[in-house]
C-alpha cells in the first residue's frame, strides 16, 4: 500500500465527493460573519479565525498585502491539516503501522539478524538502551571490598553538583525543543526516563557501583536525543535556528556528565592497601567491559541491517565469552603464569574491535 501526501483541494476524488455531498444537502457552508469593521475594532477576541481575519484586514489597510496573503495561506493550510489529520494529537504511528502492519521485513537467505526495521522499531531499540536497569555484578567478591570501594569514592556533594548541571542542561534542551512549531516538532519519547535516570544518579551520588551503570545509560540517552534533534534526521530534527542554541547545551551536558564520572572515581585520600588483587582480575574485567561495549552495538539499527556487521558482532561476542570461560576456569595457582597469554589474546581482540568501530560505528 502506498500513501501519498497531497492537498485536499488538489485531489480530483476529494473535490468530486464534496460536490456530491453539496448536491445531496449533506453539508452546508457556513460563511464567516463579520462582527465588526476593522477600521472600528482591531482588538483581539477569543476566536482565532476572527483574530486572523482582523489581522489580515489591518495589514491590507496598512499596504502590507504580501504579508496578509502569506498569513492567510498558512492559516488555511493549518486549518486543513487540523481537520484532515489532527496534527495536534497525531504522532504518525498509525500511518507507519498501516504501511507496515507486520512490522519490519525479514530478509530471506541471509545470515544473522537480517530484519529491516521500521523507524518506530529502530527508536524502540534506542529507548530500550536508555530504559535498561543496571544489572552488572559488583567488582569484588566480598562485602568488605564493596565497603572499601564506597569509602574511596569521590566527594558525593561534588558529584551531585555536576549531575544537577546535567539535569539543568537536559531541561534547557527540552525547553528549546518545545519552542519548535507543532507542525515541525519531531516525535519525542523517553525524555521523562532520561530525567529519572539523572535524578536516580543524584540520589546515589555516594554509591559508585550504582553510578557506573547510570552514567552509561545517561550517556546513551543524551546520544539518542542528540541524534533525534539534529537537523536533517529522517524522522524530523529541529530547525537549524533551534539547533544552533541547542548544540552548545548538549556539549555542556556531556562535559558535566564526564566531570561527574571522574569525580565519582577520584579518591579524596590516598588509600592504604587492603587486599591483594588476583593476577587475572583486571584483565578479565577488561574483557568483560569490552564484551559489554560490543554487545551495545546491537542497538544500532543501521549496523544491524548489515549482515556482514551482524555476523562479525556475533562472532566477536562468542570469542570474548570463550576467553572469559577458559581463564576463569583455570586453576587459581596458575593465574600468575597465564597473565602473558591472556594479555596477548586480549590485545588481538582489541585490535579487531577498534578497526570494526572505525569502519562501522564512528
Amino acid at each position: 500500500m502506498t500513501f501519498k501526501h497531497t492537498n485536499f483541494d488538489e485531489s480530483t476524488t476529494m473535490r468530486s465527493l464534496i460536490k456530491v455531498a453539496a448536491e445531496k444537502g449533506w453539508v452546508k457552508s457556513e460563511p464567516i460573519q463579520k462582527t465588526a469593521s476593522v477600521s472600528e475594532d482591531l482588538s483581539p477576541s477569543e476566536n482565532l479565525t476572527e483574530n486572523i481575519i482582523k489581522l489580515c484586514a489591518g495589514l491590507r489597510n496598512s499596504g502590507l498585502d504580501k504579508f496578509a496573503e502569506e498569513l492567510e495561506g498558512k492559516f488555511i493550510a493549518y486549518k486543513q491539516a487540523s481537520n484532515l489529520y489532527n496534527v495536534t494529537k497525531e504522532e504518525g504511528k498509525d500511518l507507519i503501522d498501516a504501511a507496515h502492519p507486520k512490522g519490519g521485513h525479514k530478509m530471506e537467505d541471509l545470515e544473522g539478524d537480517a530484519l529491516v526495521e521500521t523507524i518506530l522499531e529502530n527508536r524502540l531499540k534506542i529507548l530500550n538502551v536508555v530504559n535498561k536497569k543496571p544489572t552488572g555484578k559488583l567488582a569484588s567478591h566480598s562485602d568488605i571490598m564493596s565497603a572499601v570501594k564506597i569509602a574511596l569514592a569521590g566527594d558525593p556533594n561534588k558529584v551531585s553538583a555536576k549531575l544537577r548541571k546535567v539535569l539543568a542542561n537536559v531541561n534547557t534542551i527540552f525547553s528549546l525543543h518545545e519552542q519548535e512549531n507543532i507542525l515541525s516538532r519531531p516525535l519525542v519519547q523517553g525524555k521523562d526516563t532520561l530525567r529519572g535516570l539523572i535524578n536516580s544518579a543524584i540520589e546515589n551520588a555516594n554509591n559508585p557501583d550504582v553510578l557506573e551503570g547510570l552514567f552509561y545509560q545517561i550517556k546513551s540517552g543524551l546520544d539518542s536525543f542528540n541524534s533525534a534533534f539534529k537537523p536533517g534526521w529522517a524522522f524530523g530534527g529541529v530547525s537549524k535556528e533551534i539547533w544552533s542554541n541547542m548544540e552548545p547545551v548538549f556539549a555542556s551536558a556531556y562535559a558535566a556528565l564526564a566531570a561527574a564520572k571522574e569525580l565519582s572515581e577520584e579518591p579524596d585520600v590516598a588509600p592504604a592497601p587492603v587486599a591483594t588483587k588476583k593476577p587475572l582480575e583486571d584483565l578479565l574485567n577488561q574483557v568483560n567491559s569490552v564484551r559489554g561495549k560490543v554487545q551495545s552495538w546491537k542497538a544500532i539499527g543501521p549496523v544491524m541491517r548489515q549482515p556482514a556487521a551482524v555476523k562479525w558482532i556475533n562472532t566477536e561476542l562468542s570469542n570474548l565469552e570463550d576467553i572469559l570461560n577458559r581463564y576463569k576456569s583455570a586453576p587459581e595457582d596458575q593465574h600468575t603464569n597465564l597473565v602473558g597469554a591472556l594479555t596477548k589474546e586480549l590485545n588481538a581482540e582489541l585490535a579487531d574491535i577498534n578497526q570494526f568501530e572505525k569502519d562501522w560505528i564512528v
